[in-house]
């Protein structure tokens, strides 16, 4: 039987929406909102909202899948079903429609809805009243569509609808289904008007359905939420931090910076379900049981035996099968789609447990959440992985931990106090993000030159406030270049003022890029500007991103991530731009991470002298128990990282033999540390070696030095891993086979080359 709200007239709801977005004062479009809610809750009986409110409020819609749809393909679809000629002037003005044009309302500049109204006020009939149920089930069954790539049944249902819609209400429509109201309302806002606890129960659960369930009643106030199986909810996150400005009080977690993406696994009574950051559901590509998808299969082998449910909070990788180890977003891969079987498929690495066995572990302090999840299940390389993580208890510590993630050509670090209990959404509740690109002179910088731009929307429709940023093609002689590649888009970093300068510089030089009239000075790819400039007439523009990512987007076959302007060099020429093979070496040279290097200390901050560090005061620093005796000085003053144990030697008794004999142990190795141990080869040391950033040591080369009384030279057999710098030097002294030019073969080496 259909509710309410399903059978309110979809005009009625429309109408609303003109009424709020007409009116510049805020209080009265709140006035006008609480007013229809409030008149129509007194009217419904007790009936859910959800039908209503997942209208006013799309981009929280969680319960139907996405529609993928946006302006360009709304626009290519519209000329289609209204038969628009492609170079006519309507068309021109649907595919374009963040230009300046010839309707005198500055309104419709880069609102789409608006543009497309303009053009069907003439086009459409009458309403036939249509309801909001039944534009809600056009919408589901729009996303099922998109779901199974069938495109010409999202025309049928867009064809249909115009049918039956007039020109308001087709306005509307495309606002809902293009996530963008424009009703000067914020989420938050509307949540507020709806209910006031009604953003806490969304942070939680990601759901508008559970907020318009839980809380149909305002004058009921909630005092607790919890969260629970299967319902997905808004995750804790981390505040962003400069390295060097990091205030060190306590002893903290430090993880890894994994650059996937935020997962939720849910389980109990042998199902699953997965969703992510944005509480959207993946549980059918990764599978509901295990006899339903072969991940949940794998999963579920390696669950304890004594667990019956859990919630694990975690990171979506990537894993390379072939190579075994991780796969980041920067090699444009989205895990989202990944299979068990490729050569990359889904690994999920869990940092956090937050119910286990039917209690829910939030108000649980981290460290103790800690441990239940290394209870919870047994590692399977390449499909579900505990997340890395170790302790850090100085200031220095926390500046080795984020070089060494430079030196490993990772993202940056976590840091978690040990007694941060989970909240839901929350930013500031003591989690860390700390990467190369929050610390002023953690980036390189890139100069380079407009080659054109992009009209802006809500207060900058009608003007260009993005750019496409190029590089020179090189020259020969000395000659100013001739040709520019595009390489990537920014509209962040500047100030309003800065932008109004720049525009203002600008102005008179755009042109608009015509179809098939691209200036031969413009080398471009599939992303065009909506107009260009000519280069001797342009500006270099200093930028700063996070790293290079292969792109055929864009020209020269890259693109950079998370791009901001830095400053703008009205100093500089315009031919005194980055070259492309210049760009080339940065990205070589940084192994396409552009970070500039270790990050330092705070400059200007008088540090006093560091302690000699004892025996007793490096036993501390390990957690190492009981006194350790010196017994020689053979690596004297040598920093080592222990990265694993060997055999029967726990990693701590290594950590303690090396002490024993005057060496130093660093819980992060950095740039002054002589070496790393591996014992047993792992996960861990796999990936240290292919970093390239150290030299790491069997465990059996350790003990050839202690044997001897001196450091024995390195040799290919006694290396897991080496730079590129160790290499090189070994090159001179061995063969590709590992045998020395110099060193004469003996008995142990015969045996070896007769049984290989």
């Amino acid at each position: 039987m259909e509710g309410y709200f399903s059978k309110l007239s979809f005009n009625l709801f429309c109408e609303v929406c003109e009424r709020i977005i007409v009116k510049k004062d805020k209080k009265k479009k709140f006035d006008i909102l609480r007013a229809f809610i409030n008149y129509h809750r007194n009217k419904c009986d007790g009936d859910n909202f959800h039908s209503l409110m997942r209208l006013f409020l799309p981009k929280l819609e969680r319960e139907r899948g996405p529609y993928g749809i946006k302006e360009y393909n709304l626009a290519r679809t519209y000329i289609r079903i209204l038969h628009l000629p492609k170079e006519g002037h309507d068309a021109q003005r649907l595919i374009h429609y963040t230009a300046p044009s010839s309707v005198k309302s500055s309104d419709v500049i880069g609102d789409f809805a608006e543009v497309a109204y303009w053009i069907l006020r003439n086009k459409c009939g009458q309403s036939t009243n249509i309801t909001v149920g039944e534009i809600n089930d056009n919408l589901d069954l729009i996303a099922v569509k998109h779901a199974s790539q069938d495109p010409r049944a999202v025309d049928d249902i867009l064809t249909e609808l115009l049918r039956k819609m007039s020109a308001d209400e087709q306005k509307w429509f495309l606002r809902v289904i293009l996530k963008d109201m424009h009703l000067g309302l914020s989420n938050k806002q509307i949540l507020y008007i709806f209910h006031p606890d009604s953003t806490e129960v969304f942070d939680l659960s990601n759901s508008l359905l559970k907020v318009c369930t839980m809380l149909n009643d305002p004058s009921v106030r909630l005092h607790e939420i919890e969260i629970s199986l299967f319902e997905p909810f808004r995750p804790m996150l981390s505040e962003r931090t400069d390295a060097r400005k990091f205030n060190f009080t306590d002893t903290l977690i430090i993880e890894t910076k994994y650059d996937g993406e935020r997962f939720q696994l849910h389980f109990s009574n042998n199902k699953f379900k997965y969703f992510s950051r944005n509480g959207y559901e993946y549980t059918q590509t990764f599978g509901e049981d295990e006899f339903s998808g072969y991940f949940s299969r794998l999963i579920r082998n390696q669950f304890s035996p004594s667990l019956t449910s859990v919630i694990l909070d975690g990171e979506m990788m990537g894993w390379n099968t072939k190579r075994s180890h991780i796969v980041t977003k920067a090699a444009n891969i989205d895990v989202k789609t990944l299979k068990v079987g490729n050569i990359v498929q889904p690994c999920f690495f869990p940092f956090d447990v937050l119910y286990f066995n039917g209690e829910v572990l939030t108000n649980k302090p981290l460290i103790e959440r800690k441990e239940v999840l290394n209870k919870s299940f047994v590692d399977l390389e390449g499909s579900i992985m505990k997340a890395d993580y170790s302790t850090v208890s100085s200031n220095e510590d926390i500046i080795d931990a984020i070089n060494a993630a430079i030196d490993r050509s990772e993202e940056g670090i976590i840091l978690k106090k040990m007694d941060s209990v989970y909240k839901p959404n929350s930013r500031s509740s003591g989690w860390y993000k700390i990467k190369p690109e929050y610390t002023e002179g953690g980036l390189v910088d890139l100069d380079l030159l407009i080659l054109g731009g992009y009209y802006g929307q809500g207060k900058q429709k009608g003007k260009v406030s993005h750019f496409m940023m190029g590089l020179a093609a090189p020259t020969e002689n000395g000659l100013h270049p001739s040709q520019f590649e595009s390489l990537c888009r920014v509209g962040s970093g500047y100030t309003v003022p800065e932008l109004e300068e720049l525009s203002n510089k600008l102005e008179s030089e755009w042109q608009k890029l015509r179809p098939g009239a691209i200036p031969s000075t413009h080398l471009l790819s599939k992303e065009k500007p909506d107009v260009w400039i000519s280069p001797e007439k342009s500006c270099i523009l200093q930028i700063k991103a996070t790293e290079v990512v292969d792109s055929s987007v864009y020209h020269c076959g890259s693109t950079l991530k998370f791009v901001r302007v830095e400053r703008i060099r009205y100093d500089k020429p315009w031919y005194d731009c980055l070259t492309t093979s210049e760009f080339q070496n940065i990205k070589q040279a940084y192994k396409g991470k552009l970070t500039s290097g270790h990050i330092q200390s705070l400059p200007g901050k008088i540090h006093s002298q560091r302690k000699k560090e004892t025996i007793e005061s490096l036993v501390g620093n390990n957690k190492l128990v009981g006194p350790v005796e010196s017994v020689s000085n053979v690596l004297e003053s040598k920093e080592f990282y222990v990265v694993s144990g060997f055999s029967n030697t726990s990693k701590e008794d290594i950590e303690k033999l090396i002490i024993k004999n005057g060496g130093v142990i660093k819980n992060i190795p950095g740039s002054t540390t002589f070496c790393l141990i591996a014992g047993d080869i792992n996960r861990r040391v796999k990936n240290f070696c292919e970093s390239g950033k150290h030299t790491v040591a069997h465990f059996t080369w350790l003990q050839d030095c202690l044997e001897k009384k001196k450091l024995v030279p390195w040799t290919p057999q006694s290396l897991a891993g080496t730079t590129l710098m160790g290499k090189s030097n070994l090159s001179h002294c061995y063969d590709k086979y590992g045998d020395s030019y110099i060193e004469p073969v003996n008995e142990n080496a015969w045996k070896s080359f007769l049984i290989g």
